[in-house]
Order: C-alpha cells, then structure tokens, then sequence
C-alpha cells in the first residue's frame, strides 16, 4: 500500500495534508509527496482524475485505487483506517 500526496502550495491545508503523511510514513507506509508543477506528477495526477489540491491519494502497490481526498484535509484516522483497511 502507498500513499500520494499532491500539494501545490505551502499553504495550511498543504502543511495539514503532509503532516498526516509523515504521521502515517511512521507506520511503515509507503508515502511520496509530489509538487502540482512537476509534468510527471500532473500526468499521474490525470490516471487518477485528481484535479484538486491538496489530494491524498491511497493505492495497493500495484496502483490499484483505494481511496482519494482531494481539495481537502481527512483525518489521520481516517487515512490510517483505509490502509489498514484496504
């Protein structure tokens, strides 16, 4: 399981979106946090219909798409109980 973090800013919501993150890379998840102005991360943004920041996108290894939050900030335990959860 993984976790994508599309910021575009350092905005608050931004900051929230990555600290979640960093609380969630402690459990031994996989988390990549990618900057909206990157060409690659908006085309793997567009296999996911993201068009919003900040997103949280959670997938299995493989890609497979488990579950997205996008243009808000979800809790941690929530985060948290999808990857458990997958």
């Amino acid at each position: 399981m993984k976790i994508e973090i599309f910021v575009s800013d350092d905005g608050p919501e931004s900051r929230q979106v990555e600290e979640i993150g960093s609380r969630i890379s402690e459990t031994g998840t996989l988390v990549n946090v990618r900057q909206w102005e990157d060409d690659e991360v908006v085309s793997l943004a567009a296999l996911y219909d993201i068009q919003r920041t900040p997103a949280l996108l959670i997938t299995k290894d493989d890609g497979t798409y488990i579950e997205l939050w996008q243009g808000e900030v979800p809790s941690a335990q929530e985060v948290l109980h999808r990857t458990q959860n997958g």
